[in-house]
Parts: structure tokens; sequence; C-alpha cells
């Protein structure tokens, strides 16, 4: 069943995040296709983070978590940011701003900044919701996963 879901998933067209926090002097730095909105009333977000992976345990104990769109062109940004690496050397890597909630990163078009809402266990991730306390609005076109490659959408 694995493979029918990655499979299925593979042919669906999903736009590409950056999740970011900080926690303390460290940063978590990640790309991410599983994100969604939740809830309007609150306002809420989740992202589905691997809990194997070193950037759990800074998303799980951050205040505050960031969402960023990637923006057309960014490819580097999300490779970069899908290695399994220190978040903060990703971050010097690509581009960075710091923010009252967390680092942005460069190249997104917009971004939400999240506060922890609540963590749910879904498997071998976890569901890190989030409620929306700032951000700004996306601006260009977004940076899309297809069929294990980059793209983007039509004009």
């Amino acid at each position: 069943m694995q493979e029918l879901l990655k499979a299925f998933m593979r042919g669906a067209a999903q736009q590409v995040y950056a999740v970011t926090a900080r926690s303390g002097d460290r940063y978590a730095a990640l790309t991410a296709t599983s994100v969604t909105s939740v809830s309007l009333s609150p306002p809420l977000m989740v992202a589905a983070i691997y809990r194997e992976s070193r950037n759990h345990p800074i998303l799980a104990s951050a205040e505050h978590f960031i969402i960023s769109m990637l923006g057309e062109g960014e490819e580097r940004v999300a490779s970069i940011l899908a290695e399994p690496a220190d978040g903060r050397e990703k971050l010097e890597k690509v581009g960075y701003r710091e923010t009252e909630w967390g680092p942005v990163v460069a190249g997104s078009i917009g971004f939400l900044a999240l506060r922890r809402y609540s963590i749910c266990a879904g498997g071998d991730h976890d569901l890190i919701l989030g409620e929306v306390v700032g951000g700004e609005e996306p601006a260009g076109r977004p940076l899309v996963y297809y069929r294990r490659a980059y793209t983007t959408i039509g004009k």
C-alpha cells in the first residue's frame, strides 16, 4: 500500500513550501509538500513532519514556525532545504531573514507565521498545527512538484 500511496501522490501537483523554526539557538529548515489549511476559525495550517527528522524536535518545541511558499525558479532552495543537514547551515546557504516569529527563506513569494497550536500523531509523522499570527500574501508564481520534478503553473 505504501507504493500505491507514493504513486498516487506523484500524480498530484503539489505546492512546494519551506518550513522553518527557531528554538533558542537551534534552527529547523526543510522542504515540505504536506502542508495545508485546516480551519478558518481559528485560522489553522498543518505541516506533516517526519518524527525521525532532525528538524522535528525543534519544530515541536518552538513557540512559532514559518511556512514559506517557494516561487518559480527556486529549485535550488528546495533541494538544499531537503538535505539532511543542520537547519542553520541550510538557511545560510539559501539566505533568510529573521522575523519576530522565526526565519523566512529568501526566494519565498509569501509566508505565514504560525503559533504552535497542537501536535497530533499521524503514523511516522507528526501533524504540527499552527494558528496564523502574521505573514505576507504570495506575489509571484509558485514552485510546484509533480511526477518527481519541479515545475510551475501556467500564466
